[in-house]
């Protein structure tokens, strides 16, 4: 299996705000001789080759500016409330702080608490090719009609278009098996092998000035939950992407970079996408199961782009039918960030 590309990884490290930095935080520090943060603090580190490249222990003194400008730049609730993502994977590596050692057989995504960030994730040309396809995408947008969705706009992709083939790719599909099943379970060849493309349509999805997603779980559209997957395709706001820390109930967030993606299991983990205040941020969502056994709301989902479907609170997180004459902005009203 390809390595994730420690270049383009530190070259997408060398772009990161303060709040990235600032989340690395949180990791053990291994030139630290406090015993006593030694015992509460682990790391653990994943990789999809046979090679593991740690980035442990670099900038330190920038990071130390940095939490020292956040200090003073945020409110005291916001640091209280907030924490950034302590399980990141960066050049192939995932640190977690909070789980132990003998945790050594769990996926990267159960170590990571069921909310998944990685850099990186498709090969440099494949992205490009992505990202190309998606600004083609763009004249077919339509304002969604999801309940926790406000002012988002989207399109299902075609199985033919190249967005749709990416993601749904065998190099996508054991990029995903690595990271979210057990070692056992990669041994298993049958359960290796239930994870794969589901039939969810693939989305392409622009988050606007004032677009956000209000806290939620995703809904399960199979009888066993599959697992969402949201790569960033382009992302010039001030949004982030918060959740809920299964373990603390802590809030914790990151602001998405292209080429990177998350990966939630639907109907568990808390989330939401805050207001964006300036610029816009663009995904591909996409979901891998492990059934193809529907729930009611797979059909419901289905109707979230049509006109005249108007959603009830509570079917499938879909919003409300509005009176916004957005529903039939196009590529005019939305330009190419690119």
């Amino acid at each position: 299996m390809t390595k994730i590309s420690a270049d383009a990884s530190s070259s997408a490290h060398s772009n990161n705000t303060n709040e990235e930095d600032d989340s690395e935080d949180e990791f053990f520090d291994e030139n630290n001789n406090d015993d006593e943060k030694k015992k509460k603090k682990k790391s653990f580190f994943f990789s999809t080759t046979t090679t593991i490249e740690s980035t442990r222990g670099r900038r330190r003194r920038s990071r130390a500016a940095n939490t020292s400008n956040n200090m003073n730049n945020n409110s005291s609730q916001e640091e209280e409330e907030e924490e950034l993502s302590s399980t990141i994977i960066r050049n192939s590596v995932i640190k977690n702080s909070n789980k132990s050692s003998s945790s050594s057989q769990s996926s990267a995504f159960e170590l990571a608490g069921g909310f998944l960030y990685v850099r990186n994730f498709f090969e440099k040309e494949d992205f490009e090719k992505i990202a190309r396809a998606c600004d083609d995408l763009r004249k077919h947008l339509k304002e969604e009609k999801r309940v926790c969705a406000n002012s988002r706009l989207g399109v299902m992709v075609p199985e033919e278009d190249v967005v749709h083939q990416m993601c749904c790719s065998e190099f996508a599909a054991e990029k995903l098996r690595e990271l979210v099943l057990s070692d056992e379970e990669k041994l298993d060849a049958n359960k290796r092998n239930a994870l794969k493309p589901s039939d969810v349509p693939v989305e392409y999805r622009i988050y606007p000035f004032g677009g956000s997603m209000d806290w939620h779980r995703d809904v399960a559209l199979y009888t066993e939950p599959q697992f969402e997957i949201v790569c960033t395709i382009h992302n010039s706001s001030d949004s982030r992407t918060e959740w809920k820390d299964v373990d603390t109930g802590r809030r914790r967030g990151i602001r998405s970079e292209p080429n990177s993606v998350l990966i939630v299991q639907a109907d568990s983990v808390v989330h939401r996408v805050t207001p964006i205040t300036k610029g816009e941020r663009s995904i591909v969502k996409f979901a891998y199961s492990t059934t193809n056994e529907k729930t009611v709301d797979y059909y419901d989902n289905l109707l979230t782009y049509n006109d005249d479907y108007e959603p009830t609170e509570g079917s499938n997180g879909k919003r409300a039918a509005t009176t916004s004459s957005s529903s039939s902005s196009t590529s005019e009203n939305f330009p190419s960030p690119h």
